[in-house]
């Protein structure tokens, strides 16, 4: 069944009642009545997440103030099947960093502007109608979160041959399976290899612990991100897409 449901962390954090919708493509047809229900209900905010090629009608898109904010993509990678040739290409690099794991402590500014800049693409970030530094704080709290590992996400550092930090990757595990969550790259040192190596490394690590598989979502927008994950490997698992409907 097709619901409304509460979200009392996003509500909290912006300060207004927020909710989402799960969508199948032969539920559309609810949606109206659904957003009707939300608007009595006093949600200010509502996420529509509907499957790839079930788009929202513009009639209702107009009625009820809604947005295409994000078509999600999200990717696997059969780690079974899979070989380690893109972490050996990876180290055959021109310009080298080192891979290290971070050990568990407050996130610095540095990281901070790292987690920030992993979801420069968000949905939260392509809303003009969330203030921006409520959006950039969603990231922030996530990274410190990763810092400390008290989401499970173990936090791994790219490093320049001054021992500068270049850029960030976060990561979990669950079982047999891995999931990728923030990566970036600092702006002076993007286009070399970073991301490439990061998420090599990370496919070692993977392979290290026995993994099934690893997985990972980004943003169909974030066109960087997206030939980084095909080229390494991981295939698509479906795209969704993202509406906020402001009520």
């Amino acid at each position: 069944m097709i619901e409304l449901k509460p979200l009392p962390w996003d509500s909290e954090h912006f300060g207004f009642k927020v909710g989402r919708v799960d969508l199948l493509g032969n539920d559309l047809d609810n949606l109206v009545e659904l957003l009707l229900l939300a608007r009595q209900s006093n949600y200010q905010l509502v996420y529509v997440f509907t499957p790839e090629n079930h788009d929202v009608d513009p009639i209702v898109l107009d009625q009820f103030d809604g947005t295409l904010v994000d078509r999600r993509v999200d990717y696997t990678l059969d780690l079974l099947n899979a070989s380690s040739v893109g972490h050996s290409s990876a180290k055959s690099n021109e310009y080298q960093f080192r891979i290290v794991h971070r050990k568990h402590g407050p996130a610095d500014s540095q990281l901070l502007e790292l987690g920030v800049l992993a979801g420069h693409c968000s949905r939260f970030l392509q809303d003009s109608k969330l203030e921006v530094k409520n959006a950039k704080r969603i990231f922030e709290i996530w990274i410190e979160k990763s810092a400390l590992c008290v989401n499970g996400e173990q936090v791994l550092l790219a490093l320049d041959e001054d021992g500068q930090v270049a850029g960030m990757a976060t990561v979990s595990l669950n079982n047999q399976e891995g999931r990728i969550g923030l990566i970036s790259v600092l702006g002076k040192y993007q286009g070399r290899g970073v991301g490439k190596q990061l998420i090599a490394e990370l496919l070692d690590y993977g392979h290290k612990q026995e993994l099934n598989r690893m997985r990972v979502t980004t943003q169909g927008a974030n066109l960087s991100a997206n030939q980084l994950y095909l080229k390494a490997g991981f295939a698509v698992v479906s795209v969704t897409n993202t509406y906020h409907f402001w009520l």
